[in-house]
């Protein structure tokens, strides 16, 4: 070996894919793209909303059958009970709560007049649901989509004005 390829400094190959502009652009403005969605914090709260709209519509779903129905719907109100008695905060019942824009007062109303009444055959849990879902869970959906129809809609904007800009200067490097 000569003292020439020793001290080479070593410096990695650049493919010509990685050095075309307008898809050094369009990887740039991705990244932006994904990080202004996951800083936006109604988007950030969407994988809670998801978990507790699966959750629900599993609970309700298993409430079909007479038995193991009954079992999920009483251990999902239990959070909700065990909320509202103790005072322990830091367990984090109140993210257990697959319910938490209904209140306990309506839980027990919807309790007595379906499972009472009718001796655990009417499914008390998917009226719960159905309400979550029209006060909270659907809106804070909607405004998620729109806050990232949003983000996508400025920065393609602005990706456009960056490609015609990265154009306009190969153009003109490519003249001289």
């Amino acid at each position: 070996m000569s003292e020439k390829e020793v001290f080479k400094p070593a410096v990695p190959e650049i493919k010509e894919s990685e050095t075309n502009p307008e898809e050094l652009a369009e990887e740039i403005v991705l990244d932006n793209r994904l990080a202004r969605l996951f800083k936006d914090p109604d988007i950030r709260e969407m994988p809670e909303v998801t978990t507790r709209i699966v959750a629900n519509a599993l609970v309700s779903a298993t409430e079909l059958s007479l038995i193991f129905g009954n079992v999920t719907a009483y251990g999902a109100k239990l959070p909700k009970i065990i909320k509202a008695i103790s005072k322990l905060k830091w367990l984090g019942i109140k993210k257990l709560d697959l319910t938490p824009s209904v209140s306990l007062k309506e839980t027990w109303k919807i309790f007595l007049k379906r499972d009472v009444l009718t001796l655990g055959l009417w499914p008390s849990h998917t009226n719960e649901f159905i309400r979550q879902l029209k006060r909270e869970d659907l809106p804070k959906m909607k405004t998620a989509l729109a806050a990232a129809k949003q983000i996508m809609n400025r920065q393609k904007t602005r990706s456009d004005r960056a490609r015609a800009d990265i154009a306009k200067a190969r153009d003109a490097f490519n003249k001289k």
